[in-house]
């Protein structure tokens, strides 16, 4: 397939998620096909709104088999609140992407190296604040605690760049930066380095100071990243596939590994390791 441009209008929409709001769009067409004119607003699903009721029997079967699997505990807890809102996470750090992204790089670098001098065959993890919707409470953790948390499940990925290629994410990521309205999800969270963002430096190649953990190293130390270096991070498909306007050259979407894990297992087989969790805010 390719792009035809014909200098027709095409609209792109989303009623946002979770089934909150129902897309309602009238389009309106001329003779040949063409798009003249359109209205419409998505209708908010409250109290008012009456459900159907031959849905609702159809579902009825289902529901409580869907309960059972929510109500179900890791039998972890958390003696923390893992926060995970957006005027948190897309501007700074946030305890909940953290763990989040300290998972994926426990999944990888718990296992044996295939480099006998090597501590990890992967040196970081690299996650959009987007990853996650909704905050977990101090307390005992539910698997329906968890679907919240991150309903959106893409597979673990691992990606082969250089220096370069690896500070180019890091400047997408703040592409689009700002302290006021929706921050942007493509925030990135990290495991296994070290940012720092200088916003009062224009030049976007230099205002991202990137160090990251040496792998092929028998004690992990952070070094600061080097554009020549060869550098393995695991991120996610969403990210991998172009998600949140994330681009990558030829060869690092080439050297892509999966093993099709999903993220949300992942991590809740790494909560259920660390219970009870105590990961703060920022880490050092």
């Amino acid at each position: 397939p390719y792009v035809t441009r014909n200098n027709t209008v095409a609209l792109v929409t989303q009623d946002y998620w979770f089934g909150k709001y129902l897309g309602y769009l009238k389009l309106h067409f001329s003779s040949k096909g063409e798009l003249k004119g359109w209205e419409g607003n998505p209708i908010l699903l409250n109290q008012s709104i009456e459900e159907d009721q031959c849905m609702l029997q159809i579902l009825e079967p289902f529901k409580e088999e869907v309960r059972k699997v929510g109500r179900r505990s890791t039998s972890e807890i958390s003696k923390v609140e893992l926060e995970a809102d957006n005027k948190t996470c897309r501007l700074k750090e946030c305890n909940m992407v953290n763990l989040i992204a300290d998972s994926f790089l426990a999944y990888y670098a718990d296992r044996n190296s295939t480099i006998p001098q090597a501590w990890s065959n992967v040196n970081a993890a690299v996650v959009n604040a987007g990853i996650t919707r909704s905050s977990i409470e101090q307390g005992i953790i539910r698997r329906r605690d968890i679907m919240a948390a991150m309903p959106f499940e893409s597979s673990l990925v691992v990606l082969t760049m250089n220096g370069t290629q690896l500070r180019q994410m890091f400047v997408h990521g703040i592409s689009k930066f700002t302290w006021y309205d929706d921050p942007e999800g493509s925030f990135l969270q990290v495991s296994g380095m070290r940012v720092v963002y200088d916003f009062k430096n224009t030049n976007s190649s230099e205002n991202v100071t990137l160090e990251i953990l040496c792998a092929n190293c028998s004690i992990p130390k952070y070094e600061p990243v080097d554009p020549n270096e060869t550098y393995k991070i695991v991120t996610t498909s969403f990210i991998a596939g172009g998600g949140d306007g994330f681009k990558f050259d030829k060869e690092v979407l080439q050297s892509k590994e999966t093993e099709g894990r999903m993220d949300v297992e992942v991590f809740t087989d790494y909560v259920r390791k660390m219970s009870p969790i105590k990961t703060p805010e920022e880490e050092g």
